[in-house]
């Protein structure tokens, strides 16, 4: 029957390390395949934590793909240009050479709350319940693949932006090579 073959048999919640290898570990199939992908966090900033997790990831993801990368305005009270700015000095590095992102801020007006974090892509989701963030404490994070008809919602939500106000749009042109 399916249910034995190994490629129906795959665990639907882990406990992950958050370090950049465990990221590509959890996300690397997906991100390969996907064409469309969001990477949804909403605290991200312009720190070696999730520079490092995303070059890691962005590594997996195919050249012809587009990247969004969503964030929440105002974390953590942190101002909204300096904030914009310092993603727009420091995060090239970590994006491959030539290969643009486009980093969305998103308004706090949607109907959904903004805790958890997503790889989402036109075929299927990943939620992190903490971060896309590596943490040098050896912390772990739980990771699940998400249901189809939480996925759709998520993925129409960030991709298309139906229920969110997008505050600024800024393209950040990787560097790294």
């Amino acid at each position: 029957p399916l249910e034995s073959d190994p490629l129906f048999n795959c665990p639907h919640e882990s406990f992950m390390p958050r370090r950049p290898d465990e990221f590509v570990a959890v996300s690397e199939f997906l991100l390969r395949w996907s064409r469309q992908i969001v990477f949804v966090d909403p605290h991200a900033m312009a720190k070696n934590r999730w520079g490092e997790a995303l070059s890691a990831m962005l590594a997996c993801v195919h050249p012809e793909s587009t990247v969004r990368y969503c964030a929440v305005d105002a974390p953590q009270g942190i101002e909204k240009g300096y904030r914009l700015d310092e993603l727009k000095e420091k995060w090239p590095r970590f994006i491959p050479n030539g290969k643009a992102l486009e980093f969305i801020l998103l308004g706090k007006d949607s109907g959904m709350d903004t805790h958890n974090r997503f790889i989402l892509t036109e075929r299927g989701g990943i939620k992190f319940a903490w971060g896309l963030d590596t943490a040098g404490d050896g912390s772990k994070d739980v990771v699940n693949v998400m249901a189809e008809e939480t996925h759709a919602a998520m993925f129409d939500e960030y991709y298309n932006l139906t229920k969110r106000s997008v505050l600024e749009r800024v393209e950040i042109i990787g560097t790294k090579k």
